[in-house]
């Protein structure tokens, strides 16, 4: 072993039954360097990350810098929540629920045991994360779980910061923070090692890329730019002719109406005066900083939001409350986020997890009849998972689960797709055969499209409108003019 080294790994394998997760993998980290891991999705990112924060699992496999032990913090792309009497089994609508929020312990609480002093209470401040301490845990957005994780570890003193990508779900202004952040912990002698599909900071030296388990490269910041070069062909151009559900045909005008909404929790306005108006194939994307109220304002369309009675909300023509059940609803709706993924039960086969979609259950409780087993091997077939038919959900990639969920979002044929962040967790080539896919159902097949995303190379072509939110409040409605020409700041306001 050389005296400069920060973490050494040699002959790294790790098993899933009879598949390999990862194989043979051998590297060395030197002082002075910091690393990016990339790679297609499923490729073993997320397990390196997880087997270096077990490293004693694998004796004689690891090796580190220091004589003592080093404290490894691991900010995965998805942390699991528990109520206070510890059950981690909570569901999606919880977070809307005023009745149940309280059952989850207060965002501080995540920072139990840390004597916060003068020192450590800037890293609250830089990340601009003192106002959600008092909230509860269930009610924070993804991006603001991340800014609470890495809190956590840099107040805990850790000597290795691992995140799985952090930048995910976050809005530009947060990824700008966490990676000054994250520079100022390098400066101070932290060690990171990040996991990312989105985006390469600064910082970063080297680059190393995985592929089905193995580390095929590594290559320096400069060489791996000046080699990288953009993809000519992606995944083969999507056949919708074997897509032969029949669409829901009823008759509507408006998808959504909405007039002077508001949703309170214990006296703080999520959402404050909301008037916004969706016509039948219109397309939308829904930006704005990471807590500003886009995944409440969803749950008030898609019926998880309770507070829904007490506003005046039309859906499809009709108004809510008047006599609808949410499963009427919920019929008409294509649904994903990362929230829904994250409360999906991952002991389910891809099979049920996409059959699911057919009566909007998290998890298949009925016996599918000859027409749903059709439609089921017709989507899996179309998004490219039939080979994952079998498996369970929680042993695919986080990338393969987020198509699982997008299939069964499509599953019935929807009137109105609801996509949240739909592509996030997934590699370059993924998310652009996703949205590939997007552009082509919704214009072939007339789909009205609210689409949220932080990533504007990601917005679908198909949008034609946007709606810009900040801490509860809509600051601007306009005509989308695409990603070359969206610099405008006008507004569009219809009666």
């Amino acid at each position: 072993m050389t005296t400069e080294y920060l973490l050494e790994v040699n002959g790294l394998t790790v098993r899933s039954g009879n598949n390999f997760l990862l194989k043979d993998i051998s590297f060395t980290i030197l002082k002075n360097e910091c690393w990016a891991i990339i790679g297609e999705t499923g490729s073993g990112k997320s397990t390196l990350l997880q087997s270096i924060k077990n490293y004693k699992s694998h004796p004689g496999i690891f090796g580190f810098c220091k004589e003592k032990e080093p404290k490894i913090s691991l900010i995965k792309h998805q942390e699991k929540i528990k109520d206070r009497t510890g059950n981690s089994q909570l569901y999606y609508q919880q977070r809307f629920n005023s009745v149940d929020k309280d059952r989850t312990e207060p965002a501080k609480e995540c920072l139990s045991g840390i004597k916060i002093n003068s020192t450590d209470s800037q890293v609250i401040d830089q990340l601009n994360i003192r106002k959600l301490l008092e909230q509860p845990v269930v009610q924070l957005s993804n991006g603001e779980h991340k800014k609470l994780q890495l809190a956590r570890a840099l107040l805990e003193g850790a000597d290795w910061i691992l995140l799985d990508d952090a930048f995910v779900g976050l809005d530009c202004m947060a990824r700008q923070l966490i990676k000054g952040m994250l520079q100022h912990a390098i400066d101070h002698d932290v060690k990171i090692l990040l996991v990312t599909t989105t985006d390469i900071p600064e910082f970063v030296t080297h680059i190393a890329e995985f592929k089905n388990g193995i580390l095929t490269s590594v290559r320096t910041r400069k060489k791996y730019f000046s080699s990288k070069t953009p993809k000519t062909t992606c995944r083969k151009d999507i056949d919708l002719s074997s897509f032969n559900i029949p669409a829901q045909n009823e008759e509507f005008k408006n998808v959504v109406k909405l007039d002077q909404v508001k949703v309170i929790y214990s006296g703080k306005k999520i959402l404050d005066n909301i008037s916004w108006q969706v016509k039948k194939s219109e397309r939308w994307n829904i930006s704005g900083p990471n807590g500003s109220g886009k995944s409440t304002l969803l749950s008030l369309i898609t019926g998880d939001n309770p507070q829904a009675f007490a506003n005046d909300i039309h859906l499809f023509d009709r108004k809510r409350g008047s006599g609808e059940t949410i499963w009427q609803i919920k019929k008409k709706i294509g649904f994903v986020s990362p929230e829904l993924h994250y409360y999906f039960d991952r002991s389910s086969t891809v099979h049920d997890v996409v059959a699911s979609g057919l009566f909007d259950t998290i998890g298949l409780f009925r016996k599918l009849s000859p027409h749903h087993k059709k439609a089921v091997n017709e989507i899996l077939e179309i998004f490219e998972i039939s080979a994952f038919e079998t498996k369970l959900l929680g042993t695919l990639s986080q990338g393969y689960q987020r198509l699982a969920l997008l299939a069964r979002a499509m599953i019935k044929n929807p009137p109105l797709l609801i996509l949240d962040e739909p592509t996030q967790g997934l590699d370059n080539e993924l998310a652009q055969h996703f949205i590939n896919f997007i552009d082509k159902i919704t214009v072939e097949l007339n789909k009205t499209l609210i689409n949220v995303t932080h990533e504007m190379h990601r917005i679908p072509g198909c949008v034609t409108h946007q709606l810009k939110m900040n801490e509860g409040k809509i600051i601007e409605i306009d005509l989308y003019h695409g990603k070359e020409n969206n610099s405008h700041t006008g507004r569009w306001n219809r009666a």
